[in-house]
């Protein structure tokens, strides 16, 4: 190689070089373009819930779940009737909560509740409820129901109502007992007396607020024992239990399974109509206790009713105790009796008190074995008058005989018997207090002097 040959070999391998050092450069300074073609990388969802499993009592109850939602929306589906959630979709992070209705039955039942979202993972919730406890006896059956509207007793703002329902029956597992009275006492949605209704479920509330759908317990529900002779054993206090209340047109359902203090189960049942009471108005009873009238005598006149068109005749029958010594008790009872008894005296038979206020009362209410309930209004000078049956008691005060306790008969029954000249009669009634209800019981045994007997 001549030498003009090797400084052009070498200019050539500098400008090569050079190339080179510049391209490294460029490619060191000026990262690749980005490949728009492809999306951006997605968030990562997230989906948890807590507690994984849930379990209930045989009475039902509400628990709560704990949603965690990142990026994705969520629904919430329970797959066995008696499970509902309070919201079934969401798009972030909530607390919901998930009731079990009453389980009726004996054995335990299993649901679920499954949490899903678009692309996270299913969560699937496990549900197990107890059955009902096997009552140590067969439910007895109830004979009678009366329904109290009571109103916003527990000023909730309009927001409750509360119903007090009683029934009575026959108790056939034991000769110690001759009835069972049951008072529930029952919380509804706002309503007024026309329109309350008391079908559903309920679950015992046993806290000093009461929310919908529950009966409050302890106290204020109660199973009540009568022994054979009409008194009233220690009442029996709930602690637990639901009630299933079904309506059909006018006739009622209601399966109680309670529990009492003591743990032990109790179960009744009752079909059949429910008489309604609207107890928000104020009561006229002055009592504050149960009262037996210690009546002595008894009188009776019989009358037509004059304004109304029916066969039975009514009878007011009078009771006094000792009127030389005070304080002086007398009962003022409405009877409606077969036409014959005017002329005969036979008034034996099972009388019921009408459940219906008096202004209320039709012809068709007016038949033979009813009593009128009591009623009570004004004359033109203010004084009061006592109309269909009522519990009346004269006492000594400032030096005069004054009429210082009375009471209405608003429920009740009375059974008369007659051999020859000689009735025997049985009655039970209730005031109309329905907040604080006291009973007017007793026997009389002995001549009935009535007035206007043939005539």
């Amino acid at each position: 190689m001549t030498g003009r040959q090797s400084s052009r070999h070498c200019a050539a391998m500098l400008l090569i070089a050079g190339v080179l050092f510049c391209t490294a450069c460029r490619h060191a300074e000026e990262p690749p373009a980005a490949d728009f073609r492809k999306d951006p990388p997605a968030e990562k969802q997230v989906l948890k819930v807590e507690p994984s499993s849930l379990h209930f009592d045989a009475g039902g109850g509400t628990q709560r779940l704990f949603i965690t939602a990142e990026n994705c929306e969520w629904s919430a589906i329970p797959d066995a009737e008696w499970l509902t959630v309070t919201e079934n979709q969401g798009t972030s992070s909530a607390e919901i909560f998930v009731t079990a209705a009453p389980n009726p039955a004996n054995g335990p039942r299993n649901g679920s509740v499954t949490v899903t979202g678009p692309d996270a993972a299913v969560c699937r919730i496990t549900a197990e409820q107890k059955g009902a406890e096997t009552p140590a006896t067969d439910p007895i059956d109830l004979e009678q129901a009366t329904a109290f509207y009571l109103g916003d007793r527990f000023q909730t703002g309009g927001k409750l109502d509360n119903i007090r329902v009683e029934m009575s029956g026959a108790d056939p597992s034991s000769a110690d007992y001759s009835t069972t009275e049951i008072i529930l006492d029952l919380n509804i949605p706002a309503t007024t007396f026309a329109d309350a209704e008391l079908a559903g479920s309920y679950t015992a509330n046993l806290s000093d607020t009461p929310s919908c759908g529950t009966f409050n317990s302890a106290e204020a529900t109660r199973i009540i024992r009568h022994d054979t002779d009409g008194h009233a054993l220690d009442p029996l206090y709930t602690v637990g239990g639901h009630v299933e209340i079904l309506r059909t047109n006018d006739l009622y359902r209601i399966d109680l399974s309670l529990k009492t203090g003591d743990g032990t189960p109790f179960a009744a049942r009752y079909e059949g109509p429910i008489s309604f009471i609207d107890g928000t108005s104020a009561p006229h009873s002055t009592l504050t206790e149960d009262v037996q009238p210690a009546v002595l005598r008894a009188t009776g006149l019989f009358s037509s009713y004059a304004d109304m068109e029916t066969e039975a005749k009514k009878l007011v029958l009078q009771f006094y105790s000792d009127l030389s010594v005070l304080p002086v008790e007398n009962m003022m009872w409405t009877l409606n009796v077969e036409p014959q008894a005017a002329e005969t005296g036979a008034i034996e038979g099972i009388y019921k008190v009408i459940e219906k206020p008096a202004p209320a009362l039709a012809a068709e209410d007016l038949q033979a074995g009813t009593i009128v309930a009591g009623a009570v209004s004004e004359d033109e000078a203010g004084e009061r008058i006592f109309s269909g049956s009522w519990y009346r008691c004269l006492t000594a005060k400032n030096g005069q005989a004054e009429l210082t306790a009375f009471a209405p008969f608003a429920s009740g029954e009375v059974t008369i018997s007659r051999k020859e000249e000689r009735y025997t009669i049985d009655y039970r009634f209730t005031d109309d207090n329905p907040l604080a209800p006291h009973t007017i019981s007793g026997s009389y045994t002995g001549t009935i002097d009535f007035q206007n007997l043939g005539e």
